[in-house]
């Protein structure tokens, strides 16, 4: 796995991985970052960067062929049920 060269510090403010995606993605002009996170995705954006997230993936695969609309669904269901999940811990947690 490849890192990035530098950080910008205006990255600073990401968690540690995002900030690692994004200054990759610059460096190396890739065609999209992946990324799930609202800040994170909006940040990419304001960065120029063209984002798709984790559902994004599952549907261009479906599209791909590479499974059938069934299971593309079912993933669907399922990354719905696991980031709904996370909103509820992250909602829980104290300030």
């Amino acid at each position: 796995m490849q890192s990035p060269a530098l950080i910008p510090p205006r990255f600073d403010n990401l968690d540690f991985g995002e900030r690692q995606a994004l200054a990759l993605a610059k460096e190396i002009h890739a065609d999209f970052v992946l990324l799930d996170d609202k800040v994170a995705r909006r940040f990419a954006e304001s960065e120029a960067l063209k984002v798709k997230g984790t559902l994004g993936i599952v549907a261009d695969a479906a599209k791909a062929g590479v499974f059938s609309k069934m299971e593309s669904a079912h993933f669907e269901t399922r990354l719905q049920n696991v980031t709904s999940c996370v909103r509820i811990s992250r909602s829980a947690m104290p300030d």
